[in-house]
């Protein structure tokens, strides 16, 4: 029996793109997955535990010739962990092996250049790393009390669940949420991410489930990846070392009392500061206390859509949005009035119950606000 209704952040992302792909594949509607996995491998994901290993607070002070070799480590683990299972469902073609291997260079070629520019611009200390969270949708309508389906019985509170990359606290005792991005073939614009949803979502969340908390806004860390050089070149392995070489005695990594409910001495300046080279970049934009109210008002809209059992399904097709969906064979089906269904039976199977991934390194699981799961509570077998 379900207690809460659980939107994901990717259901608010999937939901505004795509009615129809949203229906298929959201937890909470249809449940649809392919029977075959789509790709062998994720290097986005890849990327992201190899810096959840860098930046796990356990070992942030520790000497970075020790924990560098670990952060390579978690990458292999990572690429070789989504092979295998890609390999369980289908054979691997020679050219799937050949990419496989030569982003398995790409990749440990561009952290060893990361490891020489990041100790020049990390001014913080982490709190958290790859922290899912899931929150209660307070009601605008009655003060005190949570957002609910209507009309559900039992009561289903509806709660937003994500997961953040980094959670830091900087020298000013200031909070901030720390995003990695691979931009591919050029930054991302700087307009878009100062109007990036999900980041201000995720302050939001963050600052209601921890109460009295305030999260003075993003951290945007792009590692660039282009694709015409392959697996990099010896010249930015360079650049990197000198960037390093020219400020490691100007600056020194801070290092903080890491406590959840610590007060900013200051306010951040309200300005985006940027910074990088030509391989990586850091944007850090600060967020208004009304932009991130303002989202608190926004996700009580879309929720009652999302839950709203007569909200209308209809597909939004462009090159964006189709281009990487797994649903096109359906969808087009249903758009030539032929039977999907037997499509879906055939290439598709329901998703087995979501299993909370314990024991990530720096990671955390469990939500902790009300009704949850009390710490060190474990299931019993």
């Amino acid at each position: 029996m379900a207690w809460a209704y659980v939107i994901s952040s990717s259901d608010r992302e999937s939901f505004k793109r795509c009615r129809r792909a949203w229906d298929l594949g959201s937890r909470v509607r249809q449940n649809y997955e392919p029977v075959k996995p789509m790709r062998v491998f994720s290097f986005d994901r890849a990327i992201h535990d190899a810096l959840a290993v860098y930046y796990f607070p356990g070992m942030w002070e520790w000497n970075r010739a020790i924990v560098l070799p670990l952060v390579l480590e978690g990458f292999l683990k990572s690429m070789t962990k989504q092979r295998n299972k890609y390999a369980n469902e289908q054979e691997l073609s020679s050219e799937e092996n050949e990419s496989w291997n030569e982003h398995l260079k790409l990749g440990e070629n561009i952290l060893k250049q990361y490891f020489a520019w990041a100790p020049t611009v990390d001014r913080f200390a982490p709190i958290q790393v790859e922290t899912e969270f899931e929150v209660n949708i307070p009601d605008p309508q009655r003060p005190g009390q949570d957002l609910t389906v209507t009309e559900s019985v039992p009561i289903l509170p509806i709660r937003y669940r994500g997961r953040i990359d980094l959670l830091v606290v900087d020298q000013h005792n200031g909070y901030w949420l720390l995003d990695h991005r691979l931009a591919v073939q050029r930054w991302e614009d700087t307009d878009h991410l100062s109007l990036d949803e999900l980041g201000v979502s995720y302050c939001w969340a963050l600052e209601n489930f921890y109460p009295g908390m305030k999260i003075a806004g993003t951290i945007y860390n792009e590692l660039y990846i282009d694709t015409r050089h392959g697996h990099g070149t010896t010249a930015k392995v360079n650049l990197a070392t000198r960037d390093d070489e020219e400020t490691k005695h100007e600056k020194s990594p801070t290092v903080q009392n890491r406590r959840i409910y610590l007060q900013a001495i200051r306010e951040p300046d309200p300005f985006i500061n940027q910074q990088g080279n030509e391989f990586f970049r850091r944007t850090q934009i600060p967020r208004k206390r009304n932009e991130i109210e303002n989202f608190g008002t926004q996700i009580v809209q879309e929720a009652m859509d999302i839950v709203n059992p007569g909200t209308w399904l209809y597909p939004n097709p462009s090159v964006e949005n189709c281009s990487s969906c797994v649903f096109r064979r359906p969808c087009i089906a249903m758009n030539q009035g032929s039977d999907a269904g037997s499509i879906l039976e055939i290439s598709y199977r329901k998703r087995d119950e979501e299993q909370v991934e314990e024991g990530r390194l720096g990671g955390s699981t469990w939500s902790i606000d009300r009704g949850a799961m009390p710490p060190g509570w474990r299931r019993k077998q």
